[in-house]
Parts: structure tokens; C-alpha cells; sequence
């Protein structure tokens, strides 16, 4: 005859409640671990985009400058020092800041 040892039913009933427990634990994890890895590629992209101002006005400086630099060197010039103070001349603005 089939005899049932005391606690014996009991034993299943707290491994399935132990399976459950340790897939939700691990559940939780991934979803956490899912959130960090969203926010630091968010992140990221913002860094990444963030440059623009500094581009625009590094293309303003080279712009400026060159322009410069053109207008100083469209003329003809009697001596290179006549060129070099009106090279200086029109970058002035731009070295003080």
C-alpha cells in the first residue's frame, strides 16, 4: 500500500513556490538592468548631439578669420609688415575672446 511520510507533500509545493521566486527575481533583474542600458544610450545620444554649438561657432571663428585674412591679402601691399598689421587688425575682435 502507498504510505505518505510526514511533510512529504509539502516538499513540492515549496520547490515550485522557490522556482517561481527565483524566475521573478530574475525577471526584476533584467528589466533593471534593461532600464539602466535605456538611459545611459539616451544619454549618450545627448552628448553626442550636444556639440552643435560649439561647431557652429568654431565654423563662425574659421569664417571670420578667413574672411579676414582675404580682404587683408586683396590689396598689394609695400612691405609684409603693412599685411601682418592688417591681418592683426581684423582677427583683434576674435583673439579677445
Amino acid at each position: 500500500m502507498y504510505r505518505v511520510m510526514d511533510g512529504a507533500g509539502t516538499r513540492g509545493q515549496i520547490l515550485v513556490i522557490g522556482a517561481v521566486a527565483i524566475a521573478l527575481v530574475l525577471v526584476g533583474l533584467g528589466v533593471v538592468l534593461n532600464s539602466v542600458l535605456y538611459a545611459d544610450t539616451q544619454a549618450a545620444q545627448e552628448r553626442a548631439t550636444s556639440g552643435g554649438d560649439t561647431l557652429r561657432f568654431q565654423q563662425s571663428l574659421d569664417n571670420a578669420i578667413g574672411g579676414s585674412i582675404f580682404y587683408a591679402n586683396y590689396d598689394d601691399h609695400e612691405s609684409y609688415a603693412t599685411l601682418l598689421e592688417r591681418v592683426e587688425n581684423g582677427t583683434q575682435g576674435w583673439v579677445d575672446r
